[in-house]
């Protein structure tokens, strides 16, 4: 069986690219549906799909030859991508890579920003969901909780995400670096997580005049609240952003909502005023200005990585540390996947003796004639500790054999000991 996973992320594909493939909401369920059924288990036994803003991965377990081009076949498909331009942009790892992969995204180590700790929760939601539905199976649950209890341990035991910040707080200080905070008017639009973190951020840097505009409009007034806006109703859009210094989009809508040709009316209603449009959301939410607008600056999520962190040398300080957490998880994951390797054969052997013990209760029980329920249970009880005892000892050892990657030699010896090839 292979263990695998093929994706792009924010090191290996641009933007563009990323929001295509993204799968949000109710797409996620139904793309793990489309593997389950078009996928499993033909061609994989197991599967998991990670969607982030930053990334798109498949988790794969299969024991077919060519398990890498189906993956990169059906993530291509999965959106409608050119199977050669994926190729040009997407990652594969097998096996112990894929693994000290996961265990590296878990731990913040492969976000944009360092240490983040969004990512160890969209990690458990990814796998919860496959786990839910039926995808996962014993690898893959092994390989998600022990990465999950990795991002844990990072986050406790180090200071990887010390002052650490986000996607959200990087607009934040962002927009700070752009406008004086205290006096801009901001748009905030959208009422998510995403949108959530950063109005916080917002107004924990002291900025006092922030609208939140949602498409609902109770959701958008408990934001406001929150953090000390006020809240419009979404047909007020037009209204709030001619007012505005700053728009700030942050939707999960699959769509453009403020395209060129509404930027550029906009932009002559207002007088050509100066503007700042941060867009965080995947798939963008505003239209990229090409040729840019003389007196619009704009961002979107890939221009935050060009943002100043000013504690990341600190939490950079703390890789070598995480780094020897995920080894120590990754070493625990390989010793339990090499221990499989014997538990067929301790399944037979179960089997055998079982059946032994079985056949002598019976004929035990034909020798002493007449005896009631109680005492015949009490035979079989023993009959049963008797196989659990003897099992214990040659279970705990070829397990440990087994990690150590001798399992294969040992499970043969048994096997041939046992006899258990003649069943």
């Amino acid at each position: 069986m292979t263990l695998l996973v093929a994706g792009i992320n924010h090191r290996t594909a641009h933007l563009a690219l990323r929001e295509k493939l993204y799968l949000g909401g109710d797409m996620l369920a139904t793309n793990l549906r489309h593997l389950a059924s078009q996928h499993m288990p033909e061609k994989f036994s197991e599967s998991a799909i990670l969607s982030t803003c930053n990334r798109l991965e498949i988790y794969a377990v299969g024991a077919i030859d060519d398990i890498k081009q189906q993956v990169c076949t059906c993530l291509a498909r999965l959106q409608g991508i050119d199977e050669a331009i994926l190729a040009q942009h997407l990652y594969i790892y097998t096996d112990e890579a894929a693994a000290q992969h996961l265990m590296k995204v878990a731990c913040g180590l492969d976000s944009l920003i360092l240490g983040e700790q969004q990512i160890l929760g969209q990690v458990n939601t990814a796998y919860q969901l496959a786990h839910k539905m039926g995808n996962t199976g014993p690898i893959l649950n092994q390989l998600f909780i022990q990465a999950i209890h990795a991002g844990k341990r990072a986050h406790t035991e180090t200071h990887i995400s010390r002052h650490t910040t986000s996607i959200s707080h990087a607009a934040a200080q962002l927009i700070s670096q752009h406008v004086a905070l205290k006096n801009a008017r901001i748009l905030l639009i959208g009422a998510g997580d995403m949108a959530r973190l950063a109005g916080k951020a917002l107004a924990g840097r002291n900025a006092q005049h922030i609208t939140v505009i949602n498409r609902t409009y109770k959701r958008a007034l408990t934001l406001a609240e929150h953090i000390g806006g006020i809240a419009k109703p979404y047909m007020a859009l037009q209204e709030s952003a001619m007012q505005a210094d700053v728009i700030l989009t942050a939707t999960g809508a699959p769509h453009i909502i403020l395209s060129k040709a509404d930027i550029q009316q906009l932009n002559e209603q207002r007088g050509n005023k100066p503007l700042l449009l941060v867009d965080i959301a995947v798939p963008r939410n505003i239209e990229k200005l090409t040729p840019p607008f003389p007196n619009i600056t704009q961002y979107d999520i890939d221009d935050l990585k060009h943002v100043v962190d000013e504690h990341r040398e600190q939490r950079e300080a703390a890789i070598p540390q995480v780094e020897h957490i995920i080894s120590e998880e990754l070493a625990a994951f390989t010793a339990w996947l090499q221990s499989r390797a014997v538990v067929p054969i301790l399944k037979d052997l179960r089997t055998r003796l079982t059946a032994l013990a079985e056949q002598e209760v019976r004929q035990a029980l034909n020798k002493l004639g007449d005896v009631n329920e109680r005492e015949q249970q009490v035979i079989e009880r023993m009959a049963h500790r008797l196989v659990n005892k003897i099992l214990h000892e040659p279970t705990t050892r070829l397990k440990s054999y087994a990690a150590d990657g001798n399992g294969d030699y040992y499970a043969q010896a048994v096997r041939e000991l046992f006899a258990l090839d003649n069943e």
